[in-house]
């Protein structure tokens, strides 16, 4: 039988293979075929495709979870890293308040500067320095008078004297622990608070100075603004007697000469240790700590052999 005959088209429907199909039932196959088909594409195409395409969006979400962590850490890293350089500047700024041995090496010269810079008023006439204090004119034309029998009328700010603390290591009452390798006072008493034994050395003057109060005040507040850190103590004025003056009235109110004051103080110059020289002075306090623990033979060091002929430590195999 040949294929036209298979194939029929009649008026009622079409004949496949022998079966009379009508359209209706024709587009019910045809629509079940698609169906199959579109459902054979959708598991050997689509479904491999939607798969990948999740995959890759899981793949996407992961990296970008691995992208914000490690944004997060960098994050981290930085802030750390501005911590650290705060801390830092905070610590350059600190020591920086603190002497060295090249501020210490000019210390004399830069307080006798600071002195001599309160003698401001030298440089105006000495007679507009009187008409300032009103002072009769007998006393301005006769100021050298007055000024030898007054010992001075005004007074000028001076050094009188400037000696560092010369600690002797040999001395029976030095405390040779208590000296650093560089000659200076290492801090152990707790007068600078318990934090600062063993962390700051210092180096000790005694210094006097004259001059009327305003000078001696200026001279104080000066001190506190110089760097290096200075720590003032011992302070000790004295006041000198001072002729008065007077006039056809009684004394003069304002033209009187100035009140000399001799004052001697302490200073104590502040140095922080080193890097070396702490880390000597831990190992040196951790070696006195082992030395002290419980069991720890006095002078003996850890782990050393008993003298030949003494008996072994208990627990300790004798020595051969």
């Amino acid at each position: 039988m040949s294929q036209a005959d298979e194939f029929q088209e009649e008026a009622e429907g079409v004949v496949l293979f022998g079966i009379s199909m009508s359209p209706t039932i024709l587009g019910g196959l045809l629509a079940l075929v698609g169906i199959v088909g579109a459902a054979w594409l959708g598991l050997k195409l689509v479904k491999p495709a939607l798969d990948q395409r999740s995959q890759l969006a899981t793949d996407i979400s992961t990296k970008e979870e691995q992208l914000s962590k490690q944004g997060d850490i960098q994050k981290r890293i930085e802030a750390a890293q501005a911590e650290r350089n705060a801390a830092q500047a905070v610590q350059r700024e600190v020591l920086g308040m603190f002497a060295s041995k090249d501020s210490l090496s000019t210390l004399l010269l830069d307080l006798n500067q600071q002195i001599e810079q309160r003698n401001t008023e030298q440089a105006t006439p000495i007679a507009a320095r009187l008409a300032a204090r009103q002072c009769p004119a007998y006393v301005i034309n006769k100021f050298q008078e007055v000024k030898d029998k007054t010992s001075g009328f005004f007074a000028v700010a001076k050094m009188r004297g400037f000696e560092p603390l010369i600690l002797d290591t040999n001395s029976a009452k030095a405390n040779a622990a208590a000296v650093s390798e560089d000659g200076f006072e290492l801090v152990q008493d707790g007068s600078l608070g318990a934090e600062a034994n063993g962390q700051v050395k210092r180096q000790t003057y005694t210094m006097s100075f004259s001059g009327n109060f305003p000078q001696t005040q200026a001279i104080f507040r000066q001190l506190e603004q110089l760097q290096p850190l200075l720590l003032v103590k011992d302070v000790n004025m004295e006041v000198a007697e001072r002729p008065t003056l007077f006039g056809s009235t009684g004394p003069l109110d304002t033209c009187q000469p100035d009140l000399p004051l001799e004052t001697t103080i302490t200073i104590q110059a502040l140095l922080p240790l080193s890097a070396a020289e702490l880390a000597k002075a831990a190992e040196e306090a951790k070696a006195a700590e082992e030395a002290a623990a419980p069991g720890a033979a006095p002078g003996a060091a850890p782990g050393a052999a008993p003298a030949e002929g003494a008996a072994p430590a208990e627990g300790a195999a004798p020595a051969k």
